[in-house]
């Protein structure tokens, strides 16, 4: 059984969210800019500090989430790896970044997965990085998250509630059809690696979001909860900002 905390719906939210959307309808667009861009350049970082980290060590974590589906995963043939901290996000006072890592010695797949307090909702995904650098995610995190569509990472998102069986079952597909194309999985079995996988993405979304000026229209219209008018304004703010 899933936890009633992990089951509850962001939408739950509600009072939050409309106090954002009030707040983004009446700010001015060069002050949405601003804001946007301080978070994407501070979130978005070449390289994040990693650390090892305890769960004990954490407030509003549901230790039950990490426990169901641990045991869930090693259903699966997966063995813990190592739980880590992303303090360079958890140090912007936001969100906490507590995430336990697993990965299967025969498919060299790795399974991620965290619980985020202030959405009162977790979240778990699967990740293969290929020998050509590519990167095959895939998530539960909801697609209207993404801040742009990565060419070097081949993501899949898919619904909350979905079983870990068969979100590894899509992945395992999704990796073949990658290496298809060319390329090995490699093996990444220790915290180190971990931290080198990590950083490598992080260092390639970094460069790649320097190479579009920050942002997309995309993302944007979330941001502007669908106002399109306001996120074209925005976006002509940041573009004129990075020149």
């Amino acid at each position: 059984m899933k936890s009633d905390k992990q089951n509850k719906s962001k939408s739950g939210q509600r009072s939050s969210t409309t106090v954002q959307k009030e707040a983004s309808v009446q700010a001015k667009p060069s002050d949405i800019a601003k804001e946007v861009l301080a978070l994407l350049k501070a979130s978005f970082q070449p390289n994040h500090r990693l650390i090892r980290a305890d769960h004990s060590s954490f407030d509003g974590i549901d230790p039950e989430f990490y426990t169901q589906r641990q045991a869930r995963f090693e259903a699966l043939g997966f063995v813990w790896l190592c739980d880590l901290e992303d303090k360079t996000i958890s140090d912007q006072g936001k969100i906490v970044t507590f995430s336990r890592t697993m990965r299967n010695q025969n498919s060299n797949a790795l399974a991620a997965f965290y619980y985020i307090p202030l959405l009162e909702a977790g979240f778990f995904e699967f990740e293969s990085l290929l020998s050509d650098g590519r990167f095959v995610v895939s998530t539960t995190v909801p697609e209207s998250n993404n801040i742009a569509d990565w060419p070097a990472i081949v993501s899949h998102h898919y619904p909350i509630d979905i079983d870990e069986n068969t979100l590894y079952q899509s992945h395992l597909r999704d990796v073949l059809l990658a290496c298809d194309e060319g390329g090995s999985i490699l093996e990444i079995n220790s915290f180190e690696a971990v931290v080198e996988s990590q950083n490598a993405s992080n260092l390639y979304k970094y460069e790649y979001l320097q190479s579009i000026g920050w942002v997309t229209r995309e993302y944007l219209l979330n941001q502007c909860f669908g106002d399109e008018q306001l996120a074209n304004r925005v976006y002509a703010i940041i573009q004129q900002m990075e020149l």
